[in-house]
């Protein structure tokens, strides 16, 4: 029987079809092999099921996990091991791995972690914040302090001013939820997303924001991985939007990505604008107004020089003043707790505010002929008002803020376990304060020192109020520049650019290198 010429041609381009399809196989994906990861222990859990998504989108591909405090991992690569990828739970552990010429490309940080009060479930001690962990008979765990979550609960505590001897530094996180669910102790300080791990066993008590420290997770291919390519798919998969959602879901906020440089509205560079022209023209009026040709003239003489010689005089032993009384002021305000400490504050603050000349008029009613101190200093033949000793009486009460604020900034910001750790070694505290706090303290001391200079330097108003103006005696350079613009205005006005560069130069001098650190 013959069949039909259509049913031959439609049967032979089916065969061919079947053919081309068996001959043309989908491509496979090239992402395969076994990527080894070295990340920090309260990653675990999150990263745990990161690994199995990861495998289940590229089969061919497995992850295998070494997980440890970071600072235990960040040892175990230097000294030769084997690793694809490390996630470390601080920067400065990975900048170890970096520094060692470790990394085979750019750090990148993939999330966010906070602190918390790891307590037992239903928290039978009834603890409510930071300051209840210095309870008396409290049993307190905390991480090591090379491990990032212990030194990121010293620093939270130091914010807190809470002082506290933990019965346990731990290697990493988890042995710290270990200890405090098994009931060996009464609470610590873990990352918010270990309490969450710890299940039913523990509950948490939040560290509120201003004492809390966000940790950065930065991760980094490694030099020499086995599956580079595998390697760079699992970190992308890491920060993308999948495993940004696990990541979130263990409780890490995301991966903080930098904001765009905006650029401001017009409506705000005009005022802006407007702004800076105000500080500048009165700059520009003084540089431009400059009696150049006759400035070492009027720079040497002897009117001038006189000026500035009582003005090195006054500032610098105001400067001293300071030092010997406004260093341990700071030390008082930083580190004791008592009964009208901000309303000792305040006071330390008041002359930055107080206007100089009633600042004057006190000193007069304090220190003067007829002040309250004033019958006491003349029986033992101490007269202030219209002295030099008085000049620099003025300029020390409106420059020794300067120097308490700043260094006080210093003691607070510093890390104490260095003093701790001097303290257990049998350490006095005079010792203690001359070999380890001052040192530790000595930009911030520096820099108070400078700005408490320059603003002695610049003192006029209490001055001339206190202790008068009398060539040689209390004539300032303020001073002097505020006589001589009535009769050489080109010396006042040469004067004034002197404490102009002056104070420029201090500024710009401390603001990031000295004010930063302080």
């Amino acid at each position: 029987m013959r069949r039909p010429a259509g049913a031959v041609a439609l049967a032979l381009a089916l065969f061919l079809l079947g053919c081309g399809a068996t001959a043309a196989p989908a491509p496979a994906d090239s992402v395969s092999g076994t990527v080894v990861v070295f990340a920090a222990a309260s990653l675990t859990e999150a990263f745990g099921q990161v690994g199995t998504d990861f495998h289940a989108r590229h089969p061919g591909a497995t992850v295998q996990f070494n997980f440890a405090g970071s600072p235990t991992l960040v040892t175990q690569l230097t000294q030769g091991a084997q690793a694809d990828i490390f996630a470390s739970a601080d920067q400065p552990n990975l900048d170890r791995v970096t520094a060692a010429g470790l990394g085979a490309a750019p750090p990148r940080v993939f999330a966010t972690n906070r602190l918390e009060i790891v307590v037992e479930a239903g928290n039978p001690k009834h603890l409510t914040g930071l300051a209840d962990l210095a309870r008396p008979g409290l049993i307190v765990v905390l991480a090591g302090p090379t491990v990032p979550a212990g030194r990121y609960a010293a620093q939270a505590l130091q914010s807190a001013g809470v002082k506290l001897t933990p019965a346990s530094q731990e290697t990493d996180v988890k042995s710290v939820v270990s200890k405090v669910a098994l009931g060996e102790a009464d609470a610590g300080i873990v990352y918010l997303t270990d309490v969450r791990a710890g299940g039913d066993r523990v509950a948490g008590v939040p560290v509120p924001d201003q004492y809390n420290v966000v940790a950065h997770y930065p991760i980094v291919r490694l030099q020499g991985a086995a599956a580079p390519v595998a390697a760079e798919a699992f970190i992308e998969y890491l920060l993308g939007p999948a495993g940004q959602r696990t990541l979130q879901g263990f409780g890490f906020h995301g991966a903080m990505k930098r904001p765009r440089r905006e650029l401001p509205p017009g409506a705000m560079l005009i005022p802006a604008g407007v702004a800076t022209l105000f500080f500048l023209l009165p700059l520009l009026g003084l540089v431009t107004r400059a009696p150049w040709r006759d400035a070492v003239a009027d720079l040497a003489a002897p009117e001038s020089r006189q000026a500035f010689q009582l003005s090195l005089l006054t500032s610098l032993s105001a400067t001293g003043i300071a030092i010997l009384f406004g260093v341990p002021l700071a030390w008082v305000n930083a580190r004791l707790r008592f009964p009208g400490r901000n309303l000792l504050r305040a006071l330390v603050t008041l002359p930055m505010v107080l206007p100089p000349v009633v600042g004057g008029v006190a000193l007069l009613l304090a220190f003067g002929r007829r002040g309250l101190l004033g019958p006491v200093l003349a029986g033992i033949g101490i007269y202030l008002p219209f002295t030099t000793a008085g000049a620099i009486l003025a300029e020390t009460f409106v420059a020794m803020p300067f120097l308490v604020l700043t260094v006080e900034a210093g003691l607070r910001s510093m890390d104490t376990r260095f003093e701790e750790a001097a303290r257990t070694l049998g350490a006095g505290r005079w010792y203690l304060f001359r070999r380890v706090t001052l040192p530790l303290v000595l930009p911030s001391l520096l820099a108070g020192a400078i700005l408490c200079w320059a603003r002695a330097l610049g003192e006029f108003g209490a001055t001339i109020t206190f202790a008068g103006n009398f060539p040689g005696t209390t004539q300032t350079l303020p001073l002097a520049v505020y006589l001589e613009l009535e009769t050489r205005p080109d010396a006042a006005i040469m004067l004034s650019l002197v404490l102009l560069a002056i104070s420029l130069a201090v500024l710009v001098g401390l603001r990031d290198r000295w004010l930063g650190s302080a």
